[in-house]
């Protein structure tokens, strides 16, 4: 398993804190009688080679094993 730098662990569960947090309090837009729930969407940006790919694989492995579905990654 790889090991991540203390930075890219706190990013990694930033993420997580942050999807939880929307599991507690989803965004809903209502039209009229009609609510219509906003997806949870996460943006990394960091520069070349800091590890944004592990960040997500580390982020996405402890949403998963949170969760009932496993969560939809584009």
């Amino acid at each position: 398993m790889l090991e991540l730098f203390d930075f890219q662990e706190k990013a990694a569960l930033k993420i997580v804190e942050k999807y939880e947090k929307y599991l507690r309090q989803p965004i809903i837009i209502k039209k009229g009688e009609e609510e219509t729930p906003v997806p949870f969407i996460q943006i990394l940006d960091a520069l070349t080679g800091s590890g944004k790919t592990v960040i997500l694989a580390k982020a996405i492995g402890e949403i998963s094993k949170s969760v009932s579905r496993p969560p939809i990654i584009l």
